[in-house]
């Protein structure tokens, strides 16, 4: 549970850094966006394993970053991340730390519906957002 919130700590405090200290380049905010595809999937992992989220949740989740990935790759999505993205990222780490947090602390507690909402919530997020900039982009 630490290491969940010190990588979504450090995702938020490393971009209000190098902003503030006016030291942003593209390759940063490149290599920023990786590490926390990276957190967040290996983090997700995890909670698949202790059956905590959904594995349907995990695929749609890994498949829709992959896309992206490729699509930025290709110049057909914008490399710059928008602030949905951003609470894409933040839903996600607090699906993370609630799930982490109730596994360790209430393990009795059925939180099911709730993770399901949240699943459901981050995946409309990131697919409205994702199409909306895919068609944006081909007109």
């Amino acid at each position: 549970m630490t290491a969940a919130a010190w990588c979504g700590l450090s995702d938020f405090l490393d971009g209000q850094l190098s902003r503030k200290l006016k030291a942003t380049t593209s390759f940063g905010a490149q290599l920023d966006q990786y590490a926390d595809k990276i957190c967040c999937t290996v983090l997700l992992l995890e909670l698949v394993l202790l059956h905590s989220i959904h594995i349907w949740f995990f695929c749609l989740f890994v498949f829709r970053e992959l896309i992206v990935i490729v699509l930025r790759s290709k110049h057909i999505l914008p490399k710059a991340s928008d602030p949905s993205g951003k609470w894409k990222t933040f839903l996600i780490y607090t699906l993370i730390l609630f799930c982490l947090s109730c596994s360790s602390f209430a393990p009795q507690l059925s939180i099911v519906p709730i993770v399901f909402m949240v699943e459901v919530a981050i995946l409309s997020l990131s697919y409205s957002v994702f199409t909306k900039l895919l068609f944006r982009h081909k007109k």
